[in-house]
């Protein structure tokens, strides 16, 4: 994800037994509920804007499949 010059994202799922993804289930503080996180690292991960600045790059990161519809 990427907001020019306020945000910018690139997160990398960790790898779990088997190749497969590590999830979590039914995790308490997600963004889409009812939805399995999958448990991931950020490559990039900053945000500047409203007075914040941020950089977290290389800390942990969560992701969900999500489908958004604008107007």
């Amino acid at each position: 994800m990427k907001i020019p010059n306020i945000a910018e994202m690139e997160i990398t799922a960790l790898e779990g037994q088997g190749g497969r993804l590590v999830t979590i289930e039914n995790p308490p503080l997600t963004a889409v509920p009812n939805q399995i996180a999958v448990v991931s690292k950020s490559r990039k991960l900053s945000f500047h804007d409203h007075g914040m600045n941020w950089d977290i790059t290389g800390k942990n990161a969560f992701y969900s499949p999500f489908n958004f519809k604008g107007p």
